[in-house]
């Protein structure tokens, strides 16, 4: 089975840990950025080489490349207020953005995203799940929200 990577995000630092086939060890391989302040980034989905990181006092969701993960490096920032939660699906991600809802962006080759659908059916957005093309959104007091994207 070989070597997995786990993406942990801990406060200010997206921690990048390995682990062998046998669960026996685990190795920090990189932590970003380097010089972590006090923002506290809120949420992390990795598909492929890609990892999308929430910041909520910027207001934005932040792109890095991970294919090296001893070098993590951003590629791509992208504002989308009130994000507070996101999921990664080949080159979508969802965001959910309390009240302003289910945001629907699309990454391109240069590591931006660009909106390309939005939900928004009251409540305020916390969390999301995709599984096929649907999405499960945690809207607070409103309950679970089920989304055909």
């Amino acid at each position: 089975m070989g070597m997995q990577l786990l993406y942990l995000l801990l406060a200010s630092l997206l921690l990048v840990i390995s682990n062998s086939a046998h669960g026996m060890t685990a190795t920090m391989l990189s932590r970003w950025p380097a010089d972590a302040g006090t923002i506290e980034y809120r949420a992390v989905s990795v598909f492929e080489n890609r990892a999308f990181v929430v910041d909520p006092v910027l207001g934005q969701v932040i792109v890095l490349d991970v294919s090296a993960p001893s070098a993590s490096k951003v590629i791509g920032r992208t504002l989308l207020a009130r994000a507070t939660s996101l999921q990664a699906v080949g080159n979508r991600v969802y965001v959910a953005c309390s009240q302003d809802g289910l945001k629907i962006t699309e990454l391109s080759s240069g590591g931006q995203l660009s909106l390309i659908g939005s939900f928004v059916g009251g409540g305020k957005a916390q969390g999301v799940e995709v599984v096929d093309s649907v999405a499960y959104v945690a809207a607070g007091r409103r309950g679970l929200q089920v989304v055909d994207v």
